[in-house]
């Protein structure tokens, strides 16, 4: 059996200073784990030193924000690629009961591969200025494909609907 040491959780010790030293450490901890305890332990202060701090020193609090947002950027787009572009793979259930896995498959999330989009090309945005709209439209097999055969089955439902002046 393997040796393997477990560091036990250590109580931030009071008297220690948070300098700018601590301060740096516990800046890159946040980047790297994305919450303010984990970044706290890393920095040898209690979170709430770090919250005290970062209510006086406004540069501090920048960079804590900065941090966090990179991280979070940072795992949330690692998801939305790996689930929107690479896929996962899943299980498939089969045999007699159903119950056995007899495969996998992979598997992708289109809407996050088109939130993923939309974080890359403004015209996919639908924030009022040209953006694309959101949502699919469906449209069977049998509906019109033309203006003209749309106003034709539909008749005075169509009028108002095409965007055409009546009679064109």
């Amino acid at each position: 059996m393997a040796n393997h040491k477990i560091e036990m959780y250590k109580p931030p010790r009071s008297n220690v200073r948070f300098d700018a030293g601590r301060k740096q450490t516990f800046i890159e901890a946040m980047e790297a784990q994305g919450l303010m305890t984990l970044a706290a332990d890393a920095a040898g202060v209690a979170e709430r030193t770090a919250h005290e701090h970062m209510l006086k020193d406004p540069d501090f609090a920048v960079a804590v924000k900065a941090a966090k947002r990179k991280h979070t950027e940072r795992v949330i787009v690692q998801a939305m690629i790996n689930r929107g572009v690479i896929g996962v793979e899943e299980d498939v259930f089969g045999g007699r009961f159903k119950d056995e896995v007899v495969g996998t498959k992979r598997v992708f999330s289109d809407s996050l591969l088109l939130a993923l989009a939309k974080t890359r090309w403004a015209e996919m945005k639908d924030d009022g200025e040209g953006g694309g709209g959101g949502g699919v439209m469906f449209i069977p097999a049998a509906a019109p494909m033309t203006m003209d055969q749309w106003e034709e089955q539909l008749g005075e439902a169509a009028k108002g609907q095409t965007g055409r002046e009546e009679g064109q």
